[in-house]
């Protein structure tokens, strides 16, 4: 989230302060995203960093930043026509951040399954000693990657930006469970090589929908976090069962019955 934070606050400097149109403005703020994760590539692939606390780093880093150029407080005052891109609908019925969320989840399925860069990031998180033996470049696909992944998050800033109509560093600390969350339920290997765009998407459905019940149930913010926390764990012992007594083979036999 801070990636998402700082962009977000640039962009809001750049449309409320220096009068910068949209067209520089968006560009301008991907732009520093991707730089963002750029530099997360390097700190890992260079220093050889673990990816945790290189991560955790940066984190504190561009959040640190986000603070100095907002002083502290929300910068509001964004232009009226970019607060109603939040609530823009397309055709009047898609929201437009469903429809952001959609084509960048099939972009990147595409580029994963498609492409070359998201052949050799597969290859490199499955075996990195294997992948550099078949002459893949370490230093390109880990910098490659995390700039992908800084401009999705810069994305996501702006969108955020948007809904919410100001920019402030500490916004979606609390999103960092549910990305956790999510992507334990949706498969994916925290050691790399394993996971599909598919399960990311079929995992935040389905943590949309629980939020919806426990909304419509009257849960409070404080029994939702330890709901998921506790859903977390649960899914955590689940795969821990599942790899170490055996039955994987089982629950796989029982699914195909």
């Amino acid at each position: 989230m801070a990636v998402a934070n700082l962009s977000a606050v640039i962009c809001a400097v750049l449309l409320r302060e220096g009068g910068v149109a949209a067209s520089v403005a968006i560009p301008v703020t991907i732009l520093a995203g991707l730089c963002c994760g750029a530099v997360n590539g390097l700190l890992i692939s260079w220093l050889r960093l673990p990816a945790i606390l290189a991560t955790l780093g940066t984190m504190q880093l561009f959040g640190g930043i986000a603070i100095v150029i907002t002083g502290g407080p929300s910068l509001t005052g964004l232009p009226a026509w970019y607060a109603a891109l939040g609530t823009w609908s397309v055709f009047g019925i898609l929201p437009l951040p469903l429809v952001i969320f959609a084509s960048v989840a099939l972009v990147l399925g595409l580029v994963l399954a498609r492409t070359r860069l998201g052949l050799r990031g597969r290859l490199y998180g499955a075996n990195a000693t294997a992948a550099s033996f078949a002459g893949i470049s370490e230093t390109t696909t880990l910098v490659r990657t995390y700039a992908i992944c800084g401009g999705i998050a810069a994305l996501a800033g702006l969108v955020v930006l948007a809904r919410v109509s100001s920019a402030n560093p500490d916004y979606g600390s609390s999103y960092l469970l549910l990305v956790i969350l999510i992507n334990v339920l949706a498969g994916v290997d925290p050691n790399g090589g394993r996971g599909t765009v598919i399960g990311v998407v079929l995992a935040v459905l389905t943590l949309q929908l629980i939020s919806s019940g426990l909304n419509f149930m009257a849960f409070s913010a404080y029994s939702r976090d330890l709901f998921y926390g506790g859903l977390l764990v649960a899914v955590m012992l689940g795969r821990w069962m599942a790899g170490n007594l055996g039955l994987g083979p089982l629950f796989m036999r029982n699914k195909r019955i």
